[in-house]
């Protein structure tokens, strides 16, 4: 019983006066109508009580006539209270219907009227308005007015085939079958464009031209059993323009494949061009067998082709009876546009924002030091190496990985010549640390497999140790050192793991096409690192990959807060310098350092002396001096290690002398590095003395000038993780 529904009309007793007299208005009458027909009576009650105890309410004569004190009296003129189901249908119902209200009039026993109320109860609503109580929703539908689009008005779309889809608007899509155009407008209303008390500011206009069908549908995505089971009413504001007269216009809840659609209402617009209100209520079973995140509800308005119609105030919302119907829920252009998160959200998710890490949207990592393939055979199994810049690599079995770089995308390839687990890993020092470690987290990454799957996880780690794992140690160690599952199960080094949600791993599952995987629950908050931290790391573990098989990804980013995005767009130079803070070469991209390669060589001036004077034949003879190298990039400690190469031939901590004479090549000699001592070395520059009076080349001719220069190629060095 709707008892609760049932109001009370007036106070416990309530004294009717005469107008004109102010005397009790004995023998009066009070007439109770619909507010919605003032001429047609609406019923009341007198409260009574049931058998169980509970109040009941039974049908009273209307109009009331009022006792000899004026007050409402029933048939034997008992004093008495009158009640009010200001509804449509009675107080047994088990939902309220619309809201109905009552008009009433008062007039005295020889029929001169008193006075007259609209509109009572109030607060209730009016026919046609919105009944809270009969719903058990909220409007479903986002965008619901078409306050954004995706087109500058008008636009026109050409579509053809069969079911054709063309967003046109957040949330809103057109389907379409056969060959024509679609244009489509946003129309801003005035209030004498009446959309029967919804107040729309906008309307979508949209008129097709040749086709075979046309619909305009919202999807709910992952939600197969949104409002199943119950009752769905659905409505919209449609007007047919054009003197195209009255059309149908059907509002339909359509399940995907493992549902059954179901018409909730098939009406035809007003044939003055006016706007109608289509609304009706209908059971949906709960018939769908498809499970999220692949099944989902359609809400579809299908229209009448090649005729212009305007659309708005549109709404599904679940009912709590079949009888019930409820108008139109307004909600502000804001409140509207707070309820498109759901579909900004992916774009946010997309777009850049700077990462963390260096060098890891991997197309732009230079791979300055062992170049753009190669291979970690030699270090044994659960041992580790840098393979590109910013990235080290670790394997659980001996002679296993391969790396390269992808021909079409630069993306950084994995192959195991053998069976193997594997991880890739970068650290980041105190001062990255300690900034990361303050705030809440969010990790991006874009791989493929070739592998049929290929599971793994993403682990953030911080450390207070004053130094890293040792990967120039006989170990080859890094903070990982064993996996278990694709998850990393041992240590080396004292590490705490940033909390993330759930089960604490960040776990995904590679497919052969490039797919994104976004992970928003590490809070590192609470974390006592953010003031102790002096190392932070990142470890992308990977499970057991088939030999020959191959593992490629495209970036991982880490950025702070709890929106995960790919790494924003950087120039190819400006990652270089990102990755020469941590390592330097003065070979071209691409040249393994220890080539025989003269390109890209640094070249400093000798001294040359002669005993002579000019123009004269004699011994020219080379001798040492001081020279500096000054970094491409400031490098991330004052005591980076500095390795010269002769280009000639590249062997290690040599150069390359040459002797000149009138610009003429006269004599070379390969050096040792030694004949320089290494001083004054800064996170800038470095400088190289003469040790003694070193010699270098020497020749004998006609002395035209003579003069001579040491050339070699460089390395310095300040990764993480090498202790040198």
């Amino acid at each position: 019983m709707a008892g609760s529904d049932v109001v009370i009309c007036f106070p416990p007793q309530t004294l009717f006066t005469d107008k004109d007299t102010g005397a009790p208005l004995s023998g009066g009458k009070v007439y109770f109508y619909s507010q919605d027909n003032p001429t047609a009576p609406k019923n009341i009650y007198q409260q009574t009580e049931l058998p169980s105890g509970e109040p009941g309410y039974s049908l009273l004569n209307n109009p009331v006539i009022l006792t000899s004190i004026g007050s409402f009296g029933d048939d034997s003129g008992n004093d008495i209270n009158v009640y009010l189901y200001p509804y449509v249908g009675s107080p047994t119902d088990l939902s309220p219907g619309e809201p109905e209200q009552y008009y009433i009039t008062v007039e005295s026993a020889t029929g001169v009227q008193q006075f007259t109320r609209m509109f009572w109860p109030p607060n209730t609503g009016s026919g046609g308005g919105s009944s809270i109580n009969a719903l058990s929703s909220t409007n479903q539908i986002t965008n619901s007015q078409f306050i954004e689009t995706l087109f500058i008005t008008p636009a026109t779309f050409t579509v053809s085939g069969t079911d054709a889809v063309t967003q046109i608007a957040p949330g809103w899509s057109v389907l379409t079958s056969g060959s024509g155009t679609v244009t489509v407008s946003q129309v801003a209303l005035a209030f004498a464009n009446s959309t029967n008390g919804t107040n729309a500011p906008y309307a979508l206009q949209i008129e097709s031209s040749s086709l075979d069908a046309i619909s305009l549908y919202q999807r709910f995505e992952a939600d197969p059993l949104l409002l199943s089971g119950g009752f769905v009413s659905g409505y919209a504001q449609v007007a047919s323009l054009n003197g195209s007269g009255s059309q149908p216009i059907s509002l339909q809840y359509q399940p995907s494949s493992g549902g059954t659609p179901v018409n909730i209402i098939t009406a035809g617009t007003a044939p003055d061009e006016s706007f109608t209100k289509i609304s009706a209520t209908v059971a949906i079973p709960a018939t769908n067998t498809d499970v999220a995140p692949t099944g989902y509800v359609d809400f579809v308005v299908v229209l009448p082709k090649n005729i212009r119609i305007q659309i708005t105030s549109v709404q599904l919302v679940g009912a709590t009876a079949l009888a019930s119907t409820p108008s139109y829920l307004p909600l502000s252009t804001q409140l509207q546009t707070s309820n498109l998160y759901w579909y900004d959200k992916p774009a946010l998710d997309y777009k850049p924002i700077p990462s963390y890490l260096i060098g890891w949207d991997f197309p732009f990592n230079p791979a300055q030091f062992l170049g753009n393939s190669g291979s970690l055979g030699a270090i044994g199994a659960n041992k580790s190496a840098y393979i590109w810049d910013q990235t080290i690599a670790f394997q659980t079995v001996n002679n296993s990985l391969g790396f390269s770089r992808n021909a079409d995308t630069s993306s950084l390839v994995i192959t195991p010549s053998l069976d193997t687990s594997f991880a890739l890993v970068q650290y980041l020092g105190q001062t990255e640390a300690r900034d990361i470690l303050n705030q809440k987290l969010s990790v991006q990454l874009q791989a493929s497999t070739s592998a049929t799957t290929l599971s793994g996880t993403v682990s953030l780690y911080w450390t207070d140790d004053t130094t890293l794992p040792d990967l120039n140690s006989a170990d080859y160690k890094s903070l990982v050192s064993g996996i278990t599952a694709g998850v990393p199960a041992v240590l080396n080094g004292t590490w705490n793991k940033v909390d993330f949600v759930g089960d604490g791993n960040a776990t995904f599952t590679l497919i052969p096409t490039a797919d994104q995987f976004s992970f928003s629950g590490f809070d590192a908050i609470s974390s006592a690192g953010k003031t102790t931290a002096t190392f932070f790391a990142i470890v992308v573990a990977f499970d057991t990959l088939a030999a020959a098989s191959t593992m490629t990804i495209d970036y991982c980013s880490l950025v702070g807060g709890t929106i995960p995005t790919r790494p924003a767009y950087q120039s190819v130079d400006q990652v270089l310098r990102q990755c020469q803070y941590y390592y330097e070469t003065s070979y071209n991209k691409g040249i393994v350092p220890g080539t025989a390669s003269g390109d890209g060589d640094r070249r400093f001036v000798q001294f040359a002396s002669y005993p002579g004077t000019m123009n004269t034949v004699q011994t020219i003879a080379a001798r040492a001096t001081q020279f500096n190298i000054v970094f491409d990039s400031v490098k991330r400690t004052i005591t980076p290690t500095i390795k010269l190469y002769n280009p000639i031939d590249g062997v290690v901590d040599t150069g390359y002398w040459v002797l000149v004479n009138g610009g003429v090549v006269v004599a070379g000699t390969n050096v040792p590095s030694s004949n320089w001592s290494l001083t004054n070395i800064s996170n800038k520059a470095v400088s190289f003395n003469s040790v003694g009076n070193a010699g270098g080349p020497s020749a004998s001719g006609n002395v035209q000038g003579p003069s001579s220069y040491i050339t070699f190629q460089y390395t310095c060095d300040a990764r993480l993780g090498l202790v040198t």
